[in-house]
């Protein structure tokens, strides 16, 4: 009788529904639970970075491992796998963010039972490149051995007017190639938005920036029509650069316009709504901050007994 009980209650157990949930691995958290809740309100950029994200720990990290069973050294060797291939710090760093903002929501909700600790490996700061005004004068004279493209009045205008709108408006290559248009330009400026998060962007019209719109053709709706030609694109960078004799990229020159608009308005204000909506960023990752503390140290308060004068 005891035997018959036993095997009845094996059956039923067999069939009966778990009521054990399974345990969450970093896609099922992010993808079926974080992305639903970020659905309505995160940007399509965002998005896409979080599934970057994911396919990145499918193929660096612990793909089939449950959270609650993921350590700090499951992630530095995610890190070490990721750094090896090639990827930078910065996006391994990016991708850790994403894990950490998937988890905390996770333990909010009751999903797992705590956030695993993730630990960027450290990583000597580079000293990114930034031309200088003088520098960007040479660029701008040594467009005219630029071949292309041929739109909107010639390859030598297109660069000019292109290194003057990401100077002024601090903005990447995306935000001005076929993404500028002439029905945003208003006598006071021109009012678009970024490819980026979709903020706004505003390009005051300033005499530089006046004159070069006037002399570009009105060929396209867009301010700076580009035929879709990376490879092209990046020959004629460095054509430019190298009859500039400068290191030429738009994200340096970006750099260089976020400084400038700092030391333009000592209240940081105008830089932040020119690059970005985070101070910690900006500062970070686009300002000269040698430059910065050598103009404010002769300010520094000094104990007296320090001496020096």
């Amino acid at each position: 009788l005891w035997a018959k009980c036993s095997s009845t209650l094996e059956d039923g157990a067999d069939q009966a529904p778990s009521l054990i949930a399974p345990a969450l691995t970093m896609r099922r958290l992010i993808e079926g639970h974080y992305l639903e809740f970020l659905e309505d309100s995160a940007a399509d950029g965002t998005i896409r970075d979080y599934r970057a994200a994911l396919n990145a720990w499918d193929r660096f990290g612990k793909p089939r491992k449950a959270i609650d069973d993921l350590y700090a050294d499951d992630f530095k060797r995610f890190c070490r796998a990721a750094t090896a291939a090639g990827t930078s710090p910065a996006t391994v760093d990016k991708w850790l963010r994403v894990y950490r903002a998937g988890c905390r929501f996770g333990l909010s909700e009751g999903l797992i039972d705590r956030v695993p600790v993730m630990r960027p490996l450290p990583q000597p700061e580079q000293i990114k490149c930034r031309p200088t005004l003088a520098e960007l004068s040479k660029l701008h004279r040594a467009a005219r051995v630029a071949r292309w493209p041929d739109r909107a009045g010639g390859p030598a205008k297109w660069w000019r007017a292109f290194f003057v709108l990401v100077y002024v408006g601090a903005l990447r290559r995306s935000d001005c190639l076929n993404h500028l248009r002439w029905d945003q330009v208003q006598a006071d400026g021109i009012h678009g938005r970024r490819v980026k998060r979709n903020r706004l962007t505003f390009i005051p019209m300033l005499p530089c920036v006046k004159s070069h719109l006037a002399a570009l053709d009105r060929d396209s709706a867009f301010i700076l029509p580009c035929p879709n030609g990376p490879r092209q694109f990046k020959q004629a960078q460095d054509a430019i650069g190298k009859a500039a004799g400068v290191v030429l990229t738009p994200h340096a020159i970006k750099r260089t316009a976020t400084d400038e608009w700092f030391a333009a308005d000592t209240s940081g204000t105008a830089g932040h709504i020119i690059s970005h909506a985070r101070q910690s960023v900006t500062i970070r990752n686009y300002l000269d901050r040698v430059r910065w503390l050598k103009t404010v140290a002769p300010k520094l308060a000094i104990p007296e007994a320090f001496g020096g004068g």
